[in-house]
């Protein structure tokens, strides 16, 4: 299981240039976040999604947002870093988390309850964590899917959903 599980990270597609870039932005010290917003406008859908989240309930900012450019502001590199990954994401690889007995719209709301709570809570504590953590947290959501995948295909996702419902049970 392990040998295929490395073969499907292996061949997990490749990340598209808006990604790349906001990744090459953020590790660089010297960019800006108007460097930021420039590549962000560039993508409709991640300018779409970024609104759409900046405008939720779950990030409770007093007024409406209506610019990439304040939604960028208040957001801070790491988050938007992390949108553009999930966005990356959602349109590239096939999701299926039955084994884990949740749906995508579960999944994508637990993926955004995540996100929402580590801003709100280390944007207060210190900023700079989630420059390390939001992509840790999507780096686990990922090898849910792919290890999601492999169960699927080995048969072995009803095994895998009993343990899952005994650790449940224990607790």
């Amino acid at each position: 299981m392990d040998e295929n599980i490395l073969k499907k990270i292996k061949s997990l597609p490749p990340l598209d240039d808006t990604v790349l870039k906001i990744q090459r932005i953020c590790v660089d010290k010297n960019s800006s976040l108007a460097d930021l917003v420039k590549v962000v406008e560039s993508d409709p859908m991640l300018t779409a999604n970024i609104l759409k989240s900046s405008n939720s309930p779950l990030y409770g900012f007093s007024r409406e947002i209506k610019s990439i450019a304040h939604a960028v502001s208040l957001f801070g590199m790491a988050t938007v870093r992390g949108f553009a990954l999930s966005s990356a994401i959602k349109q590239n690889i096939k999701i299926n988390l039955e084994p884990y007995n949740i749906n995508n719209n579960d999944f994508l709301e637990i993926s955004t309850l995540q996100s929402t709570f580590m801003f709100k809570w280390y944007s207060k504590v210190n900023k700079a964590m989630l420059d390390v953590l939001q992509p840790a947290a999507f780096m686990m959501e990922v090898g849910k899917i792919i290890i999601a995948h492999e169960l699927l295909e080995q048969n072995k996702d009803e095994a895998f959903k009993l343990a899952l419902s005994k650790i449940k049970n224990a607790l």
